[in-house]
């Protein structure tokens, strides 16, 4: 029989993505003390300092926040979502979330390299780094041969206000907002069950990989058992 989800389920998966944001963040704090140190031994302190790694880090799990409480097949319309939510303590979240959403996602893996955006005459693109809090999000303006708008951002201060949200979602979750919905969402997009037919159809599977990977299942199945990992 299977386990009714309620709402200490809910409050169980947002524990969970929070516990993956405070890796993030764990990862965020030895950067800073690399760099702020400046110790001659760190590549830190030259100035190569990851903060798009931490970015592209960050994103998927304020994506994955939306598409558990809003429940969208975009993961655009998810991470929309987030930033919309996220404005509440910071208006630049929403004043340029379509912005943003564009400069992190593109081609390249979803910013394997930072990316700009050309409108008219008009530049803009964004600098990561490490100011003040009080600078995140803040637009610099600089004149040349054309316009160029710098979005500041602050990967340490995304990870901050990700925090907060998520513990107002507990707060909600406790309250019985959901009443199990988000543990049931994150069962059914944590699982790809290819014996039914409404998940193909859903993640737009087609019979191609199917036979393809059904011929993979059977190279998994002539490994000898004695092959296999044995655990202590």
């Amino acid at each position: 029989m299977k386990k009714t989800l309620d709402f200490q389920d809910d409050i169980n998966v947002l524990q969970k993505i929070n516990e993956e944001l405070l890796l993030v963040s764990d990862i965020d704090d030895l950067i800073s003390k690399e760099y702020l140190e400046g110790q001659n031994n760190s590549i830190f302190s030259n100035g190569k300092v990851p903060y798009l790694g931490l970015l592209r880090m960050t994103m998927p799990i304020a994506e994955s926040i939306g598409s558990l409480v809003y429940d969208n097949e975009s993961s655009i319309k998810n991470l929309l979502y987030v930033l919309k939510k996220l404005s509440k303590n910071n208006e630049g979240y929403g004043k340029y979330k379509y912005i943003l959403i564009q400069l992190y996602r593109h081609s390249l893996i979803h910013s394997f390299s930072v990316k700009s955006i050309l409108i008219g005459k008009l530049k803009i693109s964004w600098s990561l780094n490490k100011d003040d809090y009080s600078e995140h999000l803040k637009v610099e303006v600089k004149k040349g041969n054309g316009t160029v708008y710098i979005i500041h951002f602050n990967p340490s201060k995304f990870i901050s206000d990700l925090k907060l949200y998520l513990f107002d979602l507990c707060i909600l979750a406790n309250k019985k907002k959901w009443k199990g919905k988000l543990a049931r969402r994150y069962l059914q997009k944590t699982k790809l069950n290819l014996n039914s037919k409404r998940q193909i159809q859903k993640y737009n599977i087609r019979p191609k990989e199917i036979n393809e990977i059904n011929k993979e299942v059977v190279r998994l199945r002539k490994i000898p058992q004695n092959n296999l990992f044995k655990t202590k």
